[in-house]
């Protein structure tokens, strides 16, 4: 018995003493993709692929291509450059690197392309909303020609001025024109805007003024870019304090508002801050 376990003591320490001279090095991963490539928390989705290693990434007409700030997922232990989340400008495609755990490389060419479909349904939507408009647009010409809009050179539609255009009706779809910075809605009998107006978050001057417009919807209270707010000849009869709180704010018109009998204390201080301007009825005293 004593040899038999000297035996496999021996066969045991020989053993071990082999493993001991094996290859223990760690194999580093080469493992170098994209697994997505997404923009605005998930709500666009880049088109992957592996093969020819490119990405396609379609916009809508509203959304800024030359500020986008992408969030990428790759493979685990990789790196990637530039960085994920880095505000990045798309006008002409961008080179992804990433780099696996070995060393390795592979590129990844990024192209983002606007649909500019988005613009022309929305304000064809406004157009049959309102089927006595005064707009004349000819739904056979391009949205570049289009009289009262006006667009930037990467065509977004920044400005619309639709002031006296016998408007009875704003849908909930101008909300998606975020690349907006002026609105003319004056001398229109609309009597309401959508809670949506709240999406045109680059809006600087808007104008709702001798219209029937009653009510100020709560969302304006994101438009904290504005400068001019004309709200003269309505039939509110309330303003959100909120306004008050527009850093940006130079000018508000509140003029022949019969209906609006307080303002807040918050509206109201805007008139002792320089280079503000408050328009009222004597409400502020």
């Amino acid at each position: 018995m004593r040899i038999l376990l000297l035996i496999l003591t021996m066969v045991l320490v020989y053993g071990c003493s082999n493993n001991d001279d094996g290859d223990t090095t760690t194999q580093l991963s080469s493992d170098k993709q994209i697994t997505s490539f997404t923009f605005l928390a998930g709500d666009v989705l880049g088109d992957i692929d592996h093969e020819d290693h490119t990405i396609n990434v379609e916009i809508t007409l509203d959304k800024d291509k030359t500020k986008l700030a992408p969030t990428i997922t790759i493979s685990d232990n990789a790196t990637i450059t530039p960085e994920n989340r880095i505000v990045t400008d798309f006008t002409n495609p961008v080179t992804y690197t990433v780099t696996a755990e070995d060393g390795s490389t592979q590129e990844y060419m990024v192209t983002v392309t606007v649909n500019t479909d988005l613009a022309r349904n929305v304000l064809t939507i406004l157009y049959n909303a309102n089927p006595l408009n005064s707009l004349g647009w000819d739904f056979n010409d391009p949205l570049e020609t289009w009289e009262y809009v006006d667009l930037n050179e990467y065509g977004f539609v920044t400005r619309l001025n639709l002031a006296n255009k016998d408007l009875n009706a704003i849908p909930p779809e101008i909300g998606q024109l975020e690349g907006l910075t002026f609105l003319n809605l004056a001398n229109n009998p609309i009597n309401s805007i959508p809670d949506e107006i709240g999406n045109l978050v680059n809006i600087t001057t808007l104008a709702l003024n001798a219209s029937k417009l009653q009510n100020i919807p709560a969302t304006i209270e994101k438009l904290i870019n504005l400068e001019a707010l004309h709200l003269s000849e309505t039939f509110i009869s309330t303003i959100p304090k909120e306004i008050g709180e527009f850093a940006n704010l130079e000018y508000l018109d509140l003029e022949n508002t019969p209906l609006l009998t307080t303002i807040p204390d918050e509206v109201c201080a805007l008139k002792n801050k320089p280079g503000v301007t408050v328009l009222d009825d004597g409400e502020c005293l």
